[in-house]
């Protein structure tokens, strides 16, 4: 027992010693159960090709994303701190792989299960480091009020809560776990098992030759096997392809082409392929996974497949697992998220209009700019540029609007002669000069 499961059980003197951790990465696991998310037999999980390609390029390209950690009242401040690290580098202190390898494998674990779950390393009530649980070590119900609870590798106790374990599923009827695409297309695979079945015993024991040679007359063995060696020797193999063969004797050929029932069983492997994509990723774009079909470009091609790509097949994966997170693991001033930009760029030339554009109007600095391309900052802090003759300049500047200071009121003038009676020289200067501060003009006379 490590100083860890120690310290837990006397922090935790009521629960047993926390799980042992999965350092295997379930290789303990039949490949079956580790790439669909069959249990038994009962699930054969035929499409295994097909299976596996659909999870690793999903789990592989979410896995590889990079995340952030911001302010949710300022987006644009990210955060760094080092309690949050174990979301942004190593999953936990044990790890000693690439940090994307743990979300690539947590990934798979969510397409292949539909479930995530990862033990929570936690100190002083914080979580600290997260450590991967293979789905088959879980078993979640619900307790006798409605509350998640866990248990692990088949024991009755102890049972762990979510404080213990982080628990992500998928699409879910009974709301405990999510509902494995196995099961979901359970009747889909046995199907597809069968034809795998009739497939391979009809390639291991079946005759499929390409062209048949009669002839009117016996032949015994060791001619047989001369015209069999020198036939081959000519007309086999890739550059043989397209000779002419000469028949004599009254000797006949004959092409021999696939039988009717054996293209039926091309295409339904076909099809099934198809409604496995179906149960896995629905909508994901065939030419992503190598497969050539008839789907359509959406107008514009491959740019815009991509961009299907995010919007209706990875922004509702991720989604599911930046809200867990949130919820979960960080406080509500804060937000966890995937960074999807790099996949959604255009061309270079196109991206280069809109950047031009923004530049133009304000919304985008030269750094910004450059950390688009990857290139070093030029350091000048509020870089932007604003067209003076749309916008309100000292506003959009941030420079004070000028304070216009209160003049002081103007001195009285100096009391004049009683009314009817001219003023002497003394008091005409005066006035004048009085008027001349408060910058009146008024004739003045003696």
């Amino acid at each position: 027992m490590n100083w860890w499961q120690r310290t837990y059980n006397w922090l935790y003197p009521q629960a047993a010693a926390p799980p042992q951790r999965d350092t295997h990465n379930g290789q303990y696991q039949g490949l079956r159960e580790r790439i669909t998310g069959a249990e038994d037999e009962s699930a054969p999980p035929s499409g295994l090709a097909t299976a596996f390609a659909i999870v690793n390029f999903l789990s592989n390209v979410q896995g590889s994303l990079p995340r952030k950690i911001v302010e949710v009242n300022d987006p644009t401040r990210k955060v760094t701190d080092p309690e949050f690290r174990f979301l942004l580098r190593r999953p936990n202190v044990d790890w000693r792989k690439p940090s994307v390898h743990w979300w690539i494998n947590s990934f798979a674990y969510l397409e292949g299960w539909r479930n995530l779950y990862a033990w929570r390393d936690n100190a002083a009530g914080e979580t600290e480091g997260l450590f991967g649980l293979h789905p088959s070590r879980v078993e979640p119900f619900l307790d006798e009020l409605g509350r998640a609870r866990y248990r692990l590798d088949g024991k009755k106790t102890p049972v762990y809560t979510p404080d213990d374990i982080l628990h992500i599923p998928g699409i879910s009827f009974d709301g405990v776990a999510g509902i494995s695409p196995v099961r979901a297309g359970l009747q889909t695979h046995r199907h597809a098992h069968l034809l795998d079945l009739w497939g391979y015993n009809f390639l291991r024991r079946g005759i499929s030759p390409a062209v048949i040679v009669s002839s009117q007359d016996e032949v015994d063995d060791d001619a047989a096997k001369e015209f069999y060696k020198r036939f081959n020797e000519q007309h086999g193999g890739p550059r043989a392809a397209g000779g002419a063969i000469l028949v004599q004797g009254g000797n006949q050929i004959e092409r021999l082409v696939i039988p009717p029932d054996e293209a039926q069983f091309l295409e339904s492997k076909q099809h099934t392929r198809e409604e496995v994509l179906g149960y896995y990723a629905p909508g994901l774009p065939h030419h992503m996974l190598g497969w050539k079909s008839n789907t359509s470009n959406f107008g514009t091609g491959v740019e815009a497949q991509a961009r299907h790509l995010v919007q209706f097949v990875l922004m509702t994966r991720l989604a599911l697992v930046e809200s867990a997170i949130n919820d979960e693991l960080l406080p509500d001033d804060l937000e966890f998220k995937f960074e999807l930009q790099h996949l959604l760029r255009g061309d270079t030339k196109t991206m280069a209009e809109v950047f031009k554009k923004m530049r133009e109007q304000g919304v985008l600095s030269a750094d910004q700019w450059l950390a688009e391309f990857g290139m070093p900052p030029r350091g000048i802090p509020d870089d932007y540029l604003i067209p003076k003759n749309t916008t309100r300049i000292l506003a959009d500047t941030g420079e004070p609007a000028p304070v216009e200071e209160p003049q002081e009121p103007a001195a009285p003038a100096p009391p004049g002669p009683p009314e009817g009676q001219p003023m002497t020289y003394r008091e005409a200067i005066a006035k004048a000069l009085a008027h001349r501060e408060n910058g009146t003009k008024e004739k003045v006379t003696a």
